[in-house]
């Protein structure tokens, strides 16, 4: 399926284009990349996303991703395939990889920093 076909298909804004062609490459559940685009970036726009209780809940360790309530309660978790999406971002810069070879991306105000 293709990035347009997932945002047409699921009523998505052309906003989540990025959101939606990273999370189809890296694997990622269709029900939680929607998930990701309606529910949960809006809110970390809004609040401070680290004092949230299903940030904490679903950010010790056991998914690379955030996923949605069904599949967290399910305990489903894929295996998150390498992304390179990032790359064209120019406020986007490496810091490293995780255990699993992922790159670990940080973005920045000013890319030359």
């Amino acid at each position: 399926m293709t990035t347009q076909d997932f945002l047409t298909e699921n009523n998505l804004d052309w906003e989540h284009f990025e959101d939606v062609e990273c999370g189809l490459h890296s694997n990622i559940p269709s029900c939680c990349i929607i998930f990701y685009c309606v529910f949960w970036k809006p809110h970390i726009m809004t609040s401070n996303y680290l004092e949230n209780e299903y940030w904490k809940k679903v950010n010790s360790g056991k998914f690379k991703y955030v996923p949605c309530p069904d599949c967290e309660i399910s305990g489903k978790n894929v295996k998150i395939k390498k992304c390179e999406c990032w790359k064209r971002n120019p406020n986007a810069r490496l810091i490293g990889q995780d255990e699993d070879g992922l790159d670990l991306v940080e973005f920045v105000e000013d890319a030359s920093c």
